[in-house]
């Protein structure tokens, strides 16, 4: 099992919309920088999971999606951190 030290939220979007926002929980244990977005941008779509497996995303969700999971994300970087990793743990994602 991972620590929440072991993990970092990361937040990027394809767009200045806030609904293309995209929320990561990251395996700092894993050898990967974090988020390739241009790596990303070019995978193909049967190839994104194991893209974002490599880079060491845990559980990647929407914004809609982690304002339902989270009750909303009116948190600041760090609560929200803290939420998401609760939540996965409580998944058994960690």
């Amino acid at each position: 099992m991972l620590t929440k030290e072991q993990t970092k939220l990361e937040v990027f979007g394809f767009s200045d919309q806030p609904e293309d926002l995209f929320y990561c929980l990251l395996d700092l244990t894993n050898k990967s920088a974090g988020i390739d977005l241009r790596k990303l941008s070019s995978t193909k779509p049967e190839k994104l999971d194991e893209a974002l497996n490599e880079m060491g995303c845990l559980v990647l969700l929407s914004k809609k999606d982690i304002d339902k999971v989270l009750n909303g994300s009116d948190n600041d970087h760090d609560e929200l951190h803290d939420k998401l990793y609760q939540w996965a743990l409580e998944e058994d994602m960690v």
